[in-house]
């Protein structure tokens, strides 16, 4: 059987051993922050704060089993 979870702070919360595989998916920066802001009526600071607090994304994308680009 398939499970899938979505978990946006994966590394963050050390958890990645919990699971046979990850995905990780990359989206442009300038990309991310604009639909943040348009979604969340938020900031272009928050959302630097925001990104501020997680593994940078190139981290990410090179623990990961599999990455997708968008």
């Amino acid at each position: 059987s398939l499970f899938l979870a979505e978990i946006p702070l994966l590394y963050e919360s050390a958890g990645e051993d919990k699971f046979d595989a990850v995905i990780s998916v990359y989206a442009d920066p300038a990309f991310c922050r604009e639909r943040y802001m348009k979604e969340t009526g938020q900031s272009a600071q928050e959302f630097e704060k925001r990104m501020s607090r997680q593994i940078e994304p190139k981290k990410k994308y090179a623990k990961a089993d599999y990455t997708i680009e968008k």
